[in-house]
């Protein structure tokens, strides 16, 4: 019997062993049961995080869970898995973490809480949803999976992801500069004078990052 490509170790490659999936969900939410298992958890998570309460944050997680972190708790990408190892992290974060407001996004219904499969292939149901993150460095965005354990939901997979930093916003959208200055006013310039003096420097100081040792 042939075996499955997900299952082959192609030559040259590393086999790297496989995470182990919860079992698929033994019941069907309705969508607004679906929204609010989502949003209790969430309020649990984040009133956890800001009581410092790991135990009780531990318990929102299954045994066989990851948060896989992208710069919104440290200056790093980590995985850690498993409920202890999650909370440890969390907890080293001090003022950073306490700093964190974890909302749902609904803005449609893709990122909003829904029910459905949480793994690659499709054999594993459960909910799924976004999440949009503030802290006291920027803004940051998630998905979060959850997974049913007996009679309880409980987070299986949550990923995070720094998308913006306070006071260095980029410019696009509504922070795009102006292309013109409507009015009158003293020694306007177009975009293109704008521009150039952006480029020439004029009254302001490149900013340089040094690389090496002094």
């Amino acid at each position: 019997m042939a075996v499955p490509s997900r299952e082959r170790v192609e030559t040259g490659s590393f086999n790297i062993p496989k995470g182990t999936l919860p079992p698929t969900s033994t019941t069907t939410p309705t969508p607004d049961q679906v929204d609010k298992i989502a949003s209790d958890l969430i309020q649990k998570l984040n009133d956890s995080i800001k009581s410092s309460n790991w135990s009780s944050l531990k318990s929102l997680f299954l045994e066989n869970s990851y948060w896989r972190d992208h710069l919104v708790l440290s200056w790093d990408f980590r995985t850690l898995s498993g409920p202890s190892k999650i909370a440890e992290y969390i907890s080293s974060a001090g003022d950073l973490a306490s700093s964190l407001s974890i909302d749902i996004d609904r803005s449609s219904p893709l990122r909003a809480p829904h029910a459905g499969p949480i793994d690659a292939i499709g054999e594993v149901h459960g909910i799924e949803f976004y999440v949009k993150i503030g802290s006291s460095v920027g803004s940051a965005e998630g998905i979060v999976r959850l997974a049913q354990d007996g009679s309880d939901w409980k987070l299986f997979t949550v990923f995070t992801s720094l998308v913006g930093i306070k006071g260095k916003e980029e410019l696009i959208g509504l922070n795009r500069p102006a292309g013109v200055e409507h009015g009158a006013q003293s020694g306007r310039k177009n975009w293109l004078d704008r521009r150039d003096a952006a480029r020439n420097y004029d009254r302001t100081e490149p900013d340089v990052l040094i690389v090496g040792m002094l």
